[in-house]
């Protein structure tokens, strides 16, 4: 049954009269009028602090509260073992009773409501996580060249945690990308609430996790276990570079409890692959910007036919690699660690360079593109040549500068005067790929899955880099690390960057010594 006219409008006047809707109210002419975000109070009631408007802190239970017939939830949980005793003690004076009877019912009000109901809606903290999502968080996804999403994601049942969770670190990211660092909850009360939400949601994916690793099918299975620990590690990332790497050995252990990689991938079950998949781009990509002595151990027990598949199977606009550069990039770093540890000869070193840079130069950006959408291949094209020219580069400075020379002289490769040939190498493919980047000078902020071809073009501009192409990777890596969907990733680049050309070294170890998340 539809509303009357008459009640309809009474409704509409005491929203207008209040002017504390919880997301909009009409205006004069019938529009709507959206109310702006603020942040919540952190003195008033929970009920005024969980609507956004001014609390008279009144105690046990605030007046405006009470005026508008509304449950105030007082300033901390109440629960009916906590009505204080003395308030049940036989009153001492008549002029006492009536007060006290006032405050017991005022008590029982704020446990179970007016006539034992909330009027407040249910799960109001899932409500304003919506509500910020689509205020502050799908608008820039939108904006990202290469993303389609543009609703509102699962947040009920088992992704509640998972979306609050997604919610709390984009506000606390937020939050401390504006101050220019990373900040605790005490500095600043605006994100309390968001911190405070942020350590609930972890404690229960954990727990589900530990669940899951006992056993306890009622609770968890593998496949949610490994998918909640690549949850964590995804918004740690946003929100705290300290505990990544603690969260990728867990989801490896997780992976030999079940057997390891070759049992998990013989179980072709389509939640597995999906994390998996996202688990292995995101490490193979730090093992590229990590020491050849301090990998992640475990993953190269991935084959190339493993990559194929997962890849395949689960395209990721947002990160532009066509499983070729991907198989590259996993044998090039692989490679790496083999000529660290000495465990192949000169010779094979030579021939291995060859056939991997040939494998690189013979993907073509155009026909992988047109497995994508149609309306992003054509960025798709220009994005794949920029990692395709990214990954020749990263084999070029983090190889032994004899193969590479010795790869140079036989594919024919030009020298310039007073350089040698692999200088000539080296700073010719370097020219290729700042062009391509310099494309996108001053539009970074919306194209995050670029940050890690600028790390690869600052390595390359040690020790004789100039100091505007310095500047441009500096600027583009911030204006990166900006966007509030942009993970640590930019910024931890930058300061291995800065550092390494002060320092005047040259080797790819030398800039990233430590390992280093370089995706944001």
């Amino acid at each position: 049954m539809q509303p009357s006219t008459e009640h309809a409008q009474n409704s509409v006047d005491a929203t207008s009269r209040d002017g504390e809707g919880v997301g909009t109210e009409l205006t004069d002419k019938g529009t709507i009028r959206q109310k702006r975000w603020a942040p919540r109070g952190r003195t008033g009631c929970l009920t005024c602090r969980a609507r956004r408007v001014k609390c008279d802190e009144g105690k046990p239970a605030c007046r405006r509260c009470l005026s508008r017939g509304l449950y105030c939830r007082g300033y901390e949980s109440v629960t009916p073992a906590t009505i204080p005793i003395a308030l049940q003690a036989p009153p001492q004076n008549e002029d006492d009773q009536d007060d006290i009877h006032a405050r017991i019912m005022i008590q029982k009000f704020m446990i179970y409501g007016v006539n034992g109901h909330e009027p407040e809606p249910p799960d109001w903290e899932l409500m304003e996580a919506a509500r910020y999502y689509l205020h502050h968080i799908a608008r820039h996804r939108q904006e990202q060249l290469m993303t389609q999403e543009t609703v509102l994601p699962p947040c009920h049942g088992r992704n509640r945690a998972i979306f609050l969770l997604d919610v709390s670190s984009h506000r606390i990211a937020i939050a401390y990308k504006s101050g220019g660092r990373q900040i605790k909850a005490n500095e600043k009360s605006s994100i309390g609430g968001a911190c405070a939400s942020h350590s609930r949601q972890m404690v229960f994916i954990l727990s589900i996790i530990n669940a899951g690793i006992r056993g306890d099918l009622a609770v968890c299975d593998n496949a949610r276990a490994l998918r909640g620990i690549f949850t964590i590690l995804l918004f740690d990332l946003m929100v705290d570079a300290r505990v990544w790497h603690a969260h990728i050995l867990g989801y490896l252990a997780l992976v030999q409890h079940m057997g390891g990689v070759r049992a998990v991938m013989s179980q072709n079950d389509k939640y597995i692959d999906l994390t998996q998949r996202s688990v292995l781009t995101i490490a193979l990509v730090i093992n590229t910007t990590s020491p050849a002595s301090n990998q992640l151990r475990g993953f190269e027990a991935y084959t190339d036919n493993d990559v194929i598949k997962l890849v395949n199977a689960f395209p990721r606009p947002g990160f532009p690699f066509p499983p070729l550069l991907i198989i590259a990039l996993k044998n090039l770093t692989q490679l790496r660690v083999r000529v660290a540890e000495a465990s192949c000869t000169k010779q094979d070193v030579d021939i291995t360079v060859r056939s991997l840079f040939r494998n690189v130069n013979a993907c073509s950006a155009e026909v992988w593109a047109k497995t994508m959408d149609f309306e992003i291949q054509k960025v798709a094209a220009t994005f794949a040549g920029i990692f395709q020219a990214a990954v020749l580069l990263y084999g070029i400075l983090s190889l032994p500068r004899s193969a590479i020379a010795s790869w140079a002289i036989a594919s024919g490769h030009p020298v310039e005067k007073n350089m040698t040939i692999y200088e000539c190498v080296r700073v010719s493919h370097r020219r290729k790929l700042l062009k391509l980047l310099y494309a996108y000078k001053d539009t970074f902020r919306s194209l995050l899955a670029l940050n890690w071809p600028l790390a690869v073009a600052g390595a390359s501009l040690g020790g004789d880099g100039n100091t505007e192409d310095r500047d441009f990777i500096s600027e583009s890596l911030l204006d990166i690390w900006k966007n509030p969907l942009s993970q640590c990733g930019p910024i931890l680049c930058l300061e291995k960057l800065r550092a390494f050309w002060a320092s005047g070294k040259t080797a790819w170890d030398d800039c990233f010594y430590e390992p280093t998340p370089s995706l944001a």
